[in-house]
């Protein structure tokens, strides 16, 4: 089973005092976490609450569902599990190309190329029946930051999440090369939803062409990290140390475009945040703000 969501709904009509009959709808959905056509249809069903507002009561409930219950609690190679799922991983990638689309039209990004396994959905259920025993609002009164690590946070995630609880969230990048961060957003300065920030204390980070250029504005070129932080070599692998540094600075295999204006100028310039692209075929679309 590729996506499922299951809807139950039943309604009446209720008189709101002002003499007007309006109908209360009751919204009883079953979906998985990992499903993007339950994501996309959430996002239509807003949509459609929201033209109901003051004409009609609209009260969903949500329901978890597991599309692959024995799936292994540690997930999957999702290029194995989804080539044996859909009979070939070119068939899988189109399939993948058609729910992009379709979210790119809602103002949802499906970032697939860097999604490297199919996870098992049991404990994002657990957390999300979890976070319903608790006051989070409460909770979120006694934060003053929180920090996002690992995999990057979808900006959509994000923004929700400041929303609701108008609590800062910070996001940073860095590599096991530079134990491990090179850069992160500060407390100091206005967070660009989707950026990773600015270089970390002592920490140069360049992009260059392969004679270790600076390249110009919207230029292409390598991410080059320098600083404390920065691992003296791979143990026992001379060859591939070699590769990855030159002149002290290490280098990954990203390709990037060069910002033309500095951190401080007009906010929400999209020249100012470096969009990352691992090559190889995965991609980690987010951004780099600073001049660097």
């Amino acid at each position: 089973m590729d996506s499922f969501i299951l809807i139950f709904y039943r309604n009446h009509d209720n008189d709101n005092g002002s003499g007007k009959i309006v109908m209360v709808l009751q919204l009883e959905i079953y979906s998985d976490l990992i499903c993007p056509w339950c994501y996309i249809g959430k996002r239509r069903l807003e949509a459609a609450v929201k033209l109901a507002e003051g004409q009609h009561t609209v009260r969903v409930t949500w329901h978890a569902f597991q599309l692959n219950p024995d799936m292994p609690s540690a997930g999957m190679d999702r290029r194995t599990y989804r080539t044996a799922k859909f009979g070939s991983w070119e068939r899988s990638q189109k399939l993948d190309t058609g729910v992009a689309a379709a979210g790119a039209e809602l103002g949802i990004s499906f970032n697939y190329a860097a999604v490297l396994r199919t996870p098992n959905t049991f404990d994002s259920h657990r957390l999300v029946w979890l976070a319903d025993q608790y006051d989070l609002q409460k909770i979120a009164r006694s934060l003053r930051v929180t920090i996002s690590g690992g995999a990057a946070m979808p900006v959509e995630v994000m923004l929700a999440f400041n929303e609701k609880f108008n609590v800062k969230i910070l996001e940073g990048y860095g590599l096991s090369e530079t134990s491990p961060i090179a850069v992160f957003n500060r407390l100091d300065r206005e967070a660009k939803p989707g950026s990773i920030g600015l270089p970390v204390w002592g920490v140069e980070v360049r992009v260059v062409d392969q004679d270790d250029q600076d390249v110009g504005a919207e230029e292409v070129g390598e991410i080059a990290i320098r600083g404390h932080n920065v691992m003296k070599g791979y143990y026992k692998r001379p060859e591939a140390t070699a590769e990855a540094f030159r002149n002290g600075m290490s280098l990954k295999d990203f390709v990037a475009s060069q910002p033309t204006a500095a951190y401080d100028a007009k906010w929400g310039d999209p020249s100012l945040f470096l969009k990352l692209v691992y090559k190889g075929g995965f991609a980690h679309l987010r951004e780099l703000g600073g001049v660097i």
